[in-house]
């Protein structure tokens, strides 16, 4: 476990560069923001085509918000289908690895006007990252694999119990929106 997050550390710092325009990491502090999101991904993966297909998409709804302590506080629904939904919960510092969905490790980083979680797989990360305009009145969301420096893979644990090679994933919609205030409750 130990291992993952000196990855999940080091990438943060290398595979994200600042964005030169929008909303700066201090302006998002007090902000919330409310994401749906459908994911397009693929597998490459035998026994998925035989049982629960090797593509297909999932919808994920996340709400978040960016305390005044620079706080990221999210909640969110994965719907799978057949796969059944994740309900995730957590408060986490920005840089701070932490226990996502399922047991895997992840990070919220800011970036200039960026909001990032990277997921640490099996091999490899996947990342979210919702891009705030600089009025901090719309966002917009992409998402990205990154495979393992070592094996060129990522490797994910199915929600069935096996691993297998994830070969890509797009956002194929989105809706996302920015305002200003707590999306729980005051802010404390």
């Amino acid at each position: 476990m130990c291992k993952y997050a000196m990855a999940l550390v080091g990438i943060v710092f290398v595979a994200l560069a600042p964005s030169a325009n929008g909303a700066g990491a201090d302006d998002l502090k007090g902000y919330s923001i409310d994401v749906t999101a459908t994911i397009a991904f693929a597998y490459n993966d035998p026994q998925a085509s035989k049982r629960y297909g090797a593509a297909g998409t999932f919808t994920t709804h996340k709400q978040i918000y960016v305390s005044l302590a620079g706080n990221v506080f999210s909640y969110g629904n994965t719907d799978y289908g057949v796969g059944g939904v994740d309900h995730t919960s957590n408060v986490a510092a920005p840089d701070k690895v932490m226990e996502g969905a399922r047991g895997r490790l992840g990070v919220w980083t800011m970036e200039s006007n960026r909001l990032t979680w990277i997921s640490k797989e099996n091999e490899g990360f996947d990342v979210i990252t919702i891009t705030v305009d600089p009025s901090r009145s719309a966002c917009t969301v992409t998402g990205a694999l990154q495979p393992d420096p070592a094996t060129g893979r990522v490797m994910v644990m199915r929600r069935w119990g096996y691993v297998a090679q994830l070969v890509s994933m797009t956002v194929s919609t989105y809706t996302c929106t920015v305002k200003q205030g707590n999306i729980f409750a005051s802010d404390k």
